[in-house]
Parts: C-alpha cells; structure tokens; sequence
C-alpha cells in the first residue's frame, strides 16, 4: 500500500471555534478503530488571532488508509499526510 510506505504521520487540523465534546469524541472513535503505527499530530489553529499550535500524541498511533481518510473527510475533518 503505498500511503502505508510513504507517508510517515497524520496531521488532524482542527479549527478552535469547532472543536467540541462530540467532535472530540467522533475523532477519538475514528482513530481508535484504525490503531496503527504512523505517528498522530494535531493542529489546533484560530484564523482570527493568527494562532496555530501542534501537538503530538505520544500514545495513539494510527493505520493511515484511505478508508480512514475518507471517514475523516465525511465528518469535515482536515487531516494533511506527511
């Protein structure tokens, strides 16, 4: 799977003002029915005062494919390979 030997981390971009309990909790669901082992960042950004910070799991690892991309996408989340 070539996602599986090139990318390398998933970012999730999440935006301050729609971050909240449920999404949260959709997000977590998601990544936990594809444990993997490529690195989880995320990317918590506010346009309005131009602030963007990263963070990093330490403990949740994912399988990046194209099932959990597209799963991402449907619930309008922004997710970046790298």
């Amino acid at each position: 799977d070539v996602m599986d030997a090139y990318a390398k981390k998933l970012s999730i971009q999440l935006n301050i003002k729609g971050i909240n309990e449920q999404k949260i909790i959709e997000i977590k669901e998601l990544l936990n029915m594809h444990k993997g082992k490529h690195l989880l960042h995320f990317v918590v950004y506010d346009d309005d005062e131009s602030l963007k910070v990263e963070l990093k799991s330490r403990q949740q690892k994912v399988q990046i494919s194209q099932e959990l991309l597209s799963e991402l996408e449907a619930k309008n989340v922004f997710c970046k390979l790298n």
